[in-house]
């Protein structure tokens, strides 16, 4: 009885199983079908998409490369052009003031260093005048000022050697024999005084 019965069932699910396996296979075709249809088409527009991107790129690109160029020849021109008509008398006008300055330095140079030469040469006059007006009416050499009595007998002291030795040679005797005088007199003031 149970072989009779399986068998009952199986011949049951087997019309089952044709009647519904039929159903959803058209279906799931007919889905696939337009899912790889839509898929394609995706991929299709994509494709189409990128293609005008990348040509409108390029065709706005060389655009604008173009008036980059344009734009440099036109500048390129515009100076060239400005140079020949504004740019030579311009550097005509400073090259010559640029030499009138030059010129008027150089004057006034000279006449700077003549003046300051000029009261270079009247100070050295006032002060050789000051000085020999200073001499004649102190009465004494020049070589003498700022010597003490001090100083001037440690000289005399000093020279005492030297004079004897011009005065005993004969050597100007008008003057070495006083100069004499006076050394040997500065030495015994010396004397007197280290044995104070």
């Amino acid at each position: 009885r149970d072989a009779a019965t399986n068998a009952a069932y199986r011949k049951r699910q087997a019309i089952v199983d044709g009647r519904m396996a039929t159903l959803g296979v058209a279906c799931a075709e007919t889905l696939a079908r337009k899912a790889r249809e839509l898929d394609e088409r995706i991929d299709r527009d994509h494709e189409e998409w990128k293609r005008k991107s990348i040509s409108e790129f390029w065709t706005r690109f060389e655009a604008e490369q173009g008036a980059v160029k344009d734009l440099a020849v036109t500048n390129k021109t515009i100076g060239a052009t400005w140079r020949a008509t504004q740019g030579a008398p311009e550097r005509a006008l400073s090259m010559e003031q640029s030499a009138l300055w030059k010129q008027q330095d150089s004057e006034f140079q000279a006449s700077s260093q003549a003046k300051a030469e000029r009261a270079r040469r009247h100070r050295d006059e006032l002060d050789d005048e000051y000085l020999r007006t200073m001499h004649s009416k102190a009465g004494t050499h020049r070589s003498d000022f700022g010597v003490t009595e001090e100083s001037l007998a440690k000289e005399m002291a000093y020279h005492k050697g030297i004079l004897d030795s011009m005065a005993a040679e004969g050597f100007r005797k008008d003057l070495t024999a006083p100069l004499s005088l006076k050394a040997q007199s500065a030495t015994m003031t010396m004397r007197g005084r280290k044995r104070r």
